[in-house]
């Protein structure tokens, strides 16, 4: 059966140019079905089968390019959770460890370290950054002995007496308390009573303090000094000369609370070149740590609490960055190396006295 446009029967149509324009159309029409045409067509079909199977013969990529864009359509609009679960989980999480509800999650976070906060010891302890950046619990706030301190005595050699230190650890512990100090140390200072600048003479400088820092010296080690005994006198040897020391404090301060420290440990440098360490043997056989060891034993006999700086976790004298910050020359501390001393001497303080 054969399909026909009735063009030719638009005669009733008024309109002769819209009429003439309508059999053009449909003229139009009819020439792409004819069958003269249909090479035509069928050819264009051909050329778009050929492209279809191109496709086909390519699975992977098409398989790739579907994720992909399946992938970025989902993201836009197909969340992997519904809002309403969303809505949920929020709400869920802005509830606290102790069934608070918190007004946003951000709350929720602070609520729980402020929970932390009031729950752990550490956070109940007064904190201290130095100028070092060292973060350590601030033993001088804690610390009864510190904050009672009425008067102060210092006795010891150059590092006590703060050389090359714009503040040193007796002008930290006045700020701390409000005490006033009594510092009569001396550079070059030795233990044993060998000038009016000894340590044992300023020991009986000393008097009517209720908190006396003594500080162990390096200078007997180095005047090659005997180590000795507590038998000996204090023009005999080093710890002879201590215990003569302590009974003088004790006799000239009768309600004092006495502390001791060590040298620091040390590494003297000019420029780059060390010209010593704290391990450096003096003409008799003897380093630093053997008169140090010496003077902690003599505080465990004599019932005294000490500090000691003999150690690497507090001084690091070898290491050049260290020395930059904290003690220029490896052998004085700076005001920064005393922020040190004066929280480790306050931690003492606050373990044995309180």
């Amino acid at each position: 059966m054969s399909i026909k446009l009735f063009a030719n029967e638009l005669s009733a149509v008024y309109d002769a140019p819209l009429r003439e324009m309508l059999i053009s159309n449909f003229t139009i029409i009819q020439d792409a079905l004819n069958e003269n045409d249909w090479e035509t067509i069928k050819s264009q079909v051909d050329d778009l089968e050929k492209e279809v199977n191109q496709l086909i013969a390519q699975p992977e990529q098409l398989e790739a390019f579907k994720n992909e864009l399946w992938g970025e359509i989902r993201a836009i609009v197909l969340p992997d959770l519904s809002p309403l679960q969303i809505t949920q989980e929020v709400l869920t999480f802005r509830t606290d460890s102790q069934g608070q509800q918190q007004a946003s999650m951000s709350d929720r976070l602070m609520a729980e370290i402020n929970y932390l906060k009031s729950s752990t010891e550490m956070w109940q302890r007064p904190i201290t950054v130095d100028d070092a950046g060292r973060i350590s619990t601030d033993y001088l706030a804690l610390s009864t002995t510190v904050k009672n301190a009425k008067k102060i005595g210092i006795i010891g050699d150059s590092v006590a007496h703060g050389h090359l230190a714009d503040v040193n650890f007796g002008d930290i512990l006045v700020k701390a308390s409000g005490a006033k100090i009594n510092n009569v140390s001396s550079s070059g200072a030795h233990m044993m009573n060998n000038d009016n600048n000894s340590i044992y003479a300023q020991s009986k400088q000393i008097a009517g303090c209720d908190l006396v820092i003594i500080q162990g010296t390096d200078d007997d080690w180095l005047a090659n000094a005997p180590v000795g005994t507590k038998s000996d006198d204090e023009k005999t040897s080093y710890i002879g000369a201590f215990y003569r020391v302590i009974d003088n404090i004790r006799s000239l301060n009768q309600q004092a609370k006495i502390i001791v420290m060590t040298a620091t440990l040390q590494v003297p440098v000019d420029g780059t070149t060390i010209r010593r360490t704290d391990r450096t043997k003096n003409d008799l056989g003897k380093d630093l740590h053997d008169y140090m060891d010496a003077q902690k034993l003599a505080c465990n006999d004599l019932g005294l609490p000490y500090a000691d700086f003999m150690q690497p976790a507090l001084f690091q004298p070898m290491n050049p960055a260290f020395r930059k910050k904290m003690m220029p020359e490896g052998l004085h501390p700076n005001s920064v190396g005393h922020q040190l001393i004066v929280q480790e001497l306050a931690k003492q303080l606050y373990y044995f006295y309180g």
